[in-house]
């Protein structure tokens, strides 16, 4: 009976699926991505905005190689003649659509880092501009997998069992309950700057389980990581604070050996630097990212999420996590994260579970911290958009995939907990970790195969 159970837990470890099972595995995440990456692609570009392109990052990317940092693009004389440029009501048969207008130069307030990690290199590699559509799934997808080899570094780590049902369903589930389906189904600049911050994000938590493992820290890993982290703050302003956070706990966390330490938090304040630099050769100050500056359709909308201080934020955090769907094409689409992935609830209270298997996860290393860095970035996120009132769907890409990762580490923690228990209890959860995976698989690939036909 006991070669029994030892052989059942092995065949329940990631490490001894067989050939086929993880054939299977590569196969649905092969699936989820192409699903994705032709949602973006086929419909073709995103729609121009105000009758002028969308494809604002090959427009910085030319603005780069022509050693500039204000856009090739020149304001028209009309825009620069009126009384106050930024009034949307007068400016609209003239402006850039949310570029920034500043002493008579056109800008970009989306961070650069999309172009300097990729439509640059390509762009030299081939001398042709790299679609923005492209750019997006392909950022996504990144970040999908970073996050599947996330999920299964942690377990094989800590021992805990994940059958292959569990892991199939994981796999699905972190493809299609990151909501990036709100960034393939309209591709556009937008979406390039949040598509980018989450794979820089999942890559960075990614190389730092590798740069902490106890046996032999990876200095490259630690390197890495620590890059990755200070590029998201160059792909989204609003990821200052994670790459702040990170070079934060990670130096804490390493405060033995101060070499490692410098190791990751060195990139992060070069990146940092770099970043300063940028916005002070564009806008004069070196915290300043050009977003006052920008020509929308709505001043008020701008100064509202940007001019005012914290406010009630309950009211945003309801439509971010139980908001009901959005899908009419002429507004943003959104769905609150707990309607669209309603298994990101086990992530969401993580923390109960964190502290249940602390005992586990203390033998896990620095996968604890791992987790609670996970569960801190996440949260961080969530609190910051819902202070400033950002609740369309795209936004919640900023904070749902480390939320459906942390959901998955728990469930593989209740598996390895109650295994022993009678069979009609395990079927009870197996039967909801499934049916919350293919609802959530549904929402996010049925709405990706209409946008698709159609």
């Amino acid at each position: 009976m006991r070669s029994t159970s030892v052989s059942a837990e092995k065949a329940a470890s990631p490490a001894f699926y067989s050939v086929r099972q993880r054939l299977t595995l590569v196969l649905l995440f092969a699936g989820i991505s192409a699903v994705h990456f032709l949602t973006a692609w086929l419909p073709g570009p995103a729609p121009n905005v105000e009758g002028k392109t969308s494809e604002y990052y090959p427009l910085l990317t030319d603005t780069f190689l022509a050693g500039r940092t204000s856009l090739l693009v020149e304001p028209d004389p009309r825009l620069l003649a009126l009384p106050d440029p930024r009034n949307p009501a007068a400016n609209q048969p003239y402006r850039l659509h949310d570029a920034s207008l500043y002493k008579g130069k056109y800008y970009l307030y989306f961070g650069p880092v999309p172009v300097l990690v990729l439509f640059l290199p390509y762009k030299l590699l081939t001398g042709s501009h790299l679609p923005t559509r492209a750019a997006v799934a392909l950022f996504s997808i990144i970040g999908y997998a970073s996050s599947c080899a996330l999920l299964f570094v942690l377990i094989r780590r800590l021992k805990w069992l994940c059958p292959f049902w569990l892991a199939a369903a994981a796999v699905t589930s972190l493809g299609t309950s990151s909501l990036v389906y709100f960034l393939v189904r309209r591709a556009s600049f937008y979406e390039a700057a949040i598509a980018s911050a989450y794979c820089m994000t999942a890559a960075g938590f990614l190389a730092l389980a590798h740069g902490l493992k106890p046996s032999s820290p990876s200095w490259t890993g630690l390197l890495f990581s620590g890059v990755c982290f200070g590029l998201t703050a160059g792909c989204r302003p609003s990821f200052a604070l994670v790459a702040a956070f990170m070079a934060v706990a990670v130096s804490l966390r390493l405060i033995a050996n101060k070499t490692r330490a410098l190791v990751f938090a060195i990139p992060v304040v070069i990146c940092g630097a770099v970043l300063a630099w940028y916005n002070y050769a564009r806008f004069d100050n070196p915290l300043d990212f050009g977003v006052r500056y920008q020509l929308s359709s709505s001043k008020a909308d701008v100064e509202a999420h940007y001019g005012r201080g914290i406010g009630p934020i309950f009211p945003a955090l309801y439509e971010l996590l139980l908001g009901a769907p959005v899908t009419d094409i002429h507004y943003d689409p959104k769905m609150g994260l707990l309607r669209a992935a309603p298994i990101a609830l086990l992530g969401i209270c993580a923390p109960l579970f964190l502290w249940r298997y602390r005992t586990w996860l203390i033998d896990g290393h620095s996968t604890a911290f791992i987790a609670w860095c996970l569960y801190a970035t996440a949260a961080g996120m969530l609190a910051l958009l819902a202070a400033m009132d950002f609740v369309i769907g795209r936004y919640q890409v900023d904070f749902a995939p480390e939320f459906a990762l942390l959901a998955w580490l728990v469930l593989c923690g209740i598996w390895t907990e109650v295994r022993t228990w009678p069979g009609i209890r395990l079927r009870l959860i197996q039967a909801t970790a499934v049916i919350a995976t293919l609802y959530s698989a549904f929402i996010d690939l049925g709405g990706s195969l209409s946008r698709i036909r159609g």
